[in-house]
């Protein structure tokens, strides 16, 4: 029968799935010069934190510069550390998308990249999902992909978090059950509740999408069938998975209902793609954008659209300008950010200054030791 420790451990992992495509169409881009440079600029930075914070300079040279090289190369350089530097690298991409290619965040190259971010960013403590520019999109956004992978994602974080929650609570639970039958019972229900919302998230969010495609395949959650007492399809006929447990609240209006494990509807069909149209304005000129709580902010000026957007990367030669006039753009942004990101352009000196700052946090996070 399942333990509740397993049953946490088994949810983690489908926080968030692998990315195929992280990133929005630069070509498309409303400055895809601007675009181009800030991502290079994130690159070079995601070096820079690997080397002077990891240890690793001989393996950076070894890379020339490749940070995706760095990235698959370089891991007895240990994973949080690297973990750390990707999550600095991945908040400024998605400023860098907030910035100069606002007009697609509602894609699904967008989502990948913020989910790509999330997952990075977890072990230093976490980015606060609930101001991550343009997301998730709304679900008639133009442009929008075929499935709300944004709400997919944080609707998973909820039943996540509340059967972290569950676990939390299991002294109470074992005092209330003091019989060791009740408590294998109340705990595998659980983890029937638990995965059936999981699996009822891709049918309800997303019902023409091919749940494969969004790592429905990765979810690997069995209990012990050796004894039908603990059978799913026993279990659930018994028992409010959204009261008795708490995920309807968890979930919020999400999903308007969950189906048993036995009783799912049929798969969709589709694979991801991105519907017809694109972001016309931003939806704000000047963002403020605060990835971490008591942090200071990343401010990102939307550029404007230069006269080759959607051409090319190369033919818009004004692109880079038009960011500067509109303000310097996330430049402007590096100078105040500190522990959640740089912003997403390169100023003298103030980059290294907030890696310096973030990095001594997480460090301290990871670590587990009293810094202040």
């Amino acid at each position: 029968m399942v333990s509740v420790r397993t049953l946490v451990l088994t949810l983690l992992p489908l926080v968030v799935r692998a990315a195929s495509s992280e990133s929005p169409d630069q070509s498309s881009c409303v400055n895809p010069i601007g675009y181009e440079k800030c991502n290079a600029d994130a690159d070079t930075r995601f070096n820079t934190c690997v080397s002077d914070w990891c240890g690793g300079l001989v393996c950076v040279s070894s890379c020339k510069g490749d940070a995706t090289c760095v990235r698959n190369n370089c891991p007895s350089l240990g994973k949080d550390c690297l973990d750390i530097c990707e999550c600095i690298r991945n908040t400024e991409r998605v400023a860098c998308a907030a910035q100069d290619c606002w007009n697609q965040v509602y894609t699904c190259q967008y989502d990948e990249l913020v989910a790509t971010m999330i997952d990075a960013c977890d072990v230093s403590g976490g980015v606060d999902t609930d101001v991550i520019p343009y997301y998730p999109a709304a679900d008639s956004a133009p442009g929008s992909c075929s499935c709300n992978q944004g709400k997919v994602l944080l609707t998973h974080m909820s039943i996540t978090a509340q059967t972290n929650a569950l676990y939390d609570n299991k002294t109470n639970v074992e005092q209330a059950m003091p019989d060791y039958g009740d408590q294998a019972i109340y705990w595998a229900s659980a983890g029937c509740c638990a995965n059936a919302y999981l699996q009822s998230v891709y049918r309800e969010i997303c019902p023409n999408t091919q749940p494969a495609v969004l790592g429905a395949d990765l979810m690997n959650f069995s209990l012990d069938e050796d004894d039908p007492e603990y059978e799913c399809s026993n279990l659930m006929p018994k028992i409010d998975c959204a009261g008795d447990f708490g995920f309807g609240a968890a979930v919020g209006n999400a999903m308007s209902t969950y189906y048993a494990l036995d009783k799912l509807p049929p798969n969709g069909t589709e694979t991801l793609y991105n519907r017809e149209g694109a972001l016309a304005t931003p939806t704000q000129a000047t963002i403020v954008w605060t990835p971490k709580p008591n942090e200071e902010p990343i401010t990102i000026v939307a550029a404007q659209a230069s006269k080759g957007a959607g051409k090319g990367p190369t033919a818009a030669a004004t692109g880079a300008t038009s960011a500067s006039k509109a303000g310097n753009g996330a430049t402007s942004g590096a100078q105040s950010a500190t522990s959640a990101a740089a912003s997403a352009m390169t100023t003298p000196n103030a980059a290294p200054r907030a890696h310096v700052s973030w990095l001594a946090t997480a460090f301290c996070m990871v670590a587990m030791v009293a810094c202040f």
